[in-house]
């Protein structure tokens, strides 16, 4: 464990995961996080696993690997966008 930060999962569906899959057929979600300063240096390095922590029940954990890299939305500095896969 890195580091940990609350973020948004969201499942795509229609016409959001079709356009995810032309970038990367092994897309199935977006996760959002608040923007960070370091994001790029915390990220590099290969591939990067988030735990996604439903309840406090470890046993609800879902794993996800980012699968394009960060999206700052607008370039506002405000929040990121990662394409993720879930993963097994």
């Amino acid at each position: 464990l890195y580091r940990r930060w609350p973020a948004h999962v969201h499942p795509l569906a229609g016409r959001d995961l079709e356009r995810a899959q032309q970038i990367d057929n092994r897309i199935s979600h977006e996760v959002t996080f608040a923007y960070w300063r370091d994001y790029w240096t915390d990220l590099k390095g290969g591939r990067v696993r988030l735990v996604y922590h439903r309840t406090s029940d470890s046993g609800d954990d879902r794993y996800f690997e980012i699968v394009g890299a960060p999206l700052d939305v607008d370039e506002q500095h405000i929040e990121l966008k990662m394409l993720c896969r879930e993963a097994a």
